[in-house]
């Protein structure tokens, strides 16, 4: 039995590897599925929920106090540097917490124009003190609560 090699031997190894290199698919990056890096520069940081999953990855070191929750609800999202954080409106940079620090207050005195600020001094009380009777008047009906 014979083998004939002669169109074989027409072909080199670098023709066999362009053409499966050609075929082969690109890996699939990051940007092309649709993933943003939490620490990446990103649009979406003003939404309070974007700004708490940055915190996935805040330092066991810094203190407790400000929690992540405090400091995502004061406007802040965490940077990925070490316990640095910045303001998705106004863009200011805060670092070196130390417990008991309340992350509005600090971004208050640095950023006093700063429309995250405004716009969380504006915003009604999450729960009123007993003492409070507030009425409102929906269509002929008076609610008090």
């Amino acid at each position: 039995m014979t083998v004939d090699r002669g169109a074989a031997d027409n072909y080199k190894l670098s023709d066999v590897d362009s053409w499966t290199s050609s075929r082969r698919p690109k890996p699939l990056t990051a940007a092309d599925a649709g993933l943003v890096s939490l620490y990446s520069e990103r649009a979406d940081v003003d939404r309070a929920s974007v700004r708490r999953r940055t915190y996935l990855l805040w330092p066991g070191w810094a203190p407790r106090s400000p929690d992540p929750g405090q400091l995502a609800d004061a406007g802040l999202f965490f940077t990925g540097d070490d316990d640095t954080v910045r303001c998705y409106a106004c863009r200011e940079t805060f670092s070196g917490w130390r417990e008991g620090d309340v992350p509005l207050d600090a971004h208050l005195r640095r950023s006093p124009a700063c429309p995250a600020v405004a716009a969380l001094h504006r915003r009604p009380p999450d729960k009123l003190p007993d003492d409070v009777e507030v009425s409102c008047q929906l269509g002929t009906k008076t609610v008090r609560h």
